[in-house]
């Protein structure tokens, strides 16, 4: 019985496949790939990820139907089989877009940005595999991320009137944070009088990295 959501979830599938049986059918120019390297790539090298994800969901059932958590990894050996591949798998894929690209003249930039997007996949694929140590990513990328956020507070704190600000605040939040706060109002209401509603660009960029790090870091905990 473990298997029949997987046979389920391959008739689901059959569309995807005709389709694909009569596009290497037909001869001549192929819309979407040949025309448009760059996103064929971006959807060559998901498609792994996609099918792990797609038979974690058929899984849960398969788990459930056995009367086992359907969140934890596939019980039936061959699907645990086929998830295990999609990180080499997704390795490969990225090695023959970065050597195909340059034939369609696409330049170095953009097929490097391919590259990484690939290996940040395949990363990703080795963390939800159960990747230790330096392969589990998502870690080690929070580890790096809380080092640079208290090298940053570190010097902050050492500024002679930002840092005196903060360090009040550390010593008495209810009393100095509200001025804190109302400078930074004004502060920012007086560049935009001087400089225009443009001024409110460098902080909605300062807060892109700071909005990243924290659902990084929470992600983690």
């Amino acid at each position: 019985m473990r298997f029949i959501p997987y046979l389920i979830g391959v008739f689901m599938l059959s569309p995807l496949f005709i389709w694909a049986g009569l596009w290497m059918a037909f001869p001549g120019p192929k819309p979407g790939i040949t025309d448009a390297p760059l996103i064929a790539s971006l959807i060559a090298i998901s498609i792994p990820l996609v099918l792990y994800h797609y038979v974690a969901g058929l899984a849960f059932v398969a788990n459930s139907m056995e009367k086992h958590t359907g969140e934890v990894r596939p019980r039936w050996a061959p699907a645990r089989w086929f998830q295990a591949a999609m990180a080499p798998l997704t390795i490969l894929i990225t090695l023959a877009a970065v050597f195909w690209l340059p034939s369609q003249e696409i330049g170095a930039v953009y097929t490097a940005l391919i590259g990484v997007c690939g290996f940040v996949i395949t990363f990703g694929l080795i963390k939800a595999e159960g990747g230790k140590g330096a392969l589990n990513v998502h870690a080690t990328l929070a580890a790096a991320g809380n080092a640079t956020a208290n090298s940053i507070k570190s010097g902050t704190l050492r500024l002679p009137l930002v840092g005196a600000l903060l360090r009040e605040i550390d010593r008495n939040p209810h009393r100095a944070a509200p001025f804190v706060l109302a400078n930074l109002a004004l502060g920012t209401a007086v560049f935009v009088w001087i400089f225009g509603f443009v001024a409110l660009v460098i902080p909605a960029m300062l807060a892109v990295p700071v909005a990243f790090y924290l659902m990084l870091t929470l992600a983690t905990d």
